[in-house]
């Protein structure tokens, strides 16, 4: 595998995973792999500007249209996201220039990590580390028409609900402990109890 970007994604998913760069290089030889990179990689306006590798059990679509797991067995894919649930590890990449990645610059042409946990901290993480990013690179000169004013305003939006974000996950892993109920009040774990207490004003 010539290719020196494609090595550079060989070797992180490998370290990720805890896998042989083999199973990643086969991973990513199938057409479709090799169709989703070579647009990732080309800076193309229609090209993926995110890739995420997954190692699990693929879903399959039933004739309702939902997902379920088929009973194969756990494997490497590369997906766009857009379609393939997250049910352990993944390990994303962005483009966060507009421009094709350069083999010289690929570690700073895009950018990389794990997403895995609570869904909150997923999503934490890929603000800080996805759409943050790629806002303030102005990727796609998405803000040309916008003044310096509402720029700053948007990327404050975007710090603050980081910031919101992260409160939420450092509660969730902390815990939250309730106040136990006085004597006076416990209900004993029975209907005709509960149904006593439903109807007390006092409770």
């Amino acid at each position: 595998m010539g290719d020196a970007r494609q090595k550079w994604i060989v070797k992180t998913v490998s370290l990720a995973f805890d896998c042989p760069a083999s199973m990643v290089e086969d991973c990513i030889r199938e057409h479709s792999a090799q169709s989703l990179l070579t647009g990732f990689f080309g800076g193309e306006p229609t090209g993926a500007t995110r890739i995420i590798f997954y190692k699990q059990k693929r879903d399959r679509v039933n004739d309702d249209g939902e997902l379920y797991e088929n009973g194969s067995p756990e494997e490497l894919f590369i997906t766009s996201g857009d379609a393939d649930r997250l049910k352990g590890r993944g390990v994303f990449f962005v483009r966060v220039c507009d421009k094709a990645v350069g083999a010289a610059t690929v570690d700073t042409d895009i950018n990389c990590g794990l997403i895995e946990g609570l869904p909150v901290a997923n999503l934490q993480s890929l603000v800080n580390d996805v759409y943050t990013p790629v806002l303030k690179s102005s990727f796609a000169g998405w803000d040309k028409k916008m003044q310096r004013e509402a720029k700053d305003d948007l990327y404050g939006v975007v710090d603050r609900f980081s910031t919101m974000l992260g409160d939420v996950v450092a509660s969730l892993e902390n815990g939250l402990e309730l106040k136990k109920p006085s004597a006076g009040i416990a209900i004993e774990n029975t209907p005709a109890a509960i149904a006593k207490a439903a109807a007390d004003q006092k409770y």
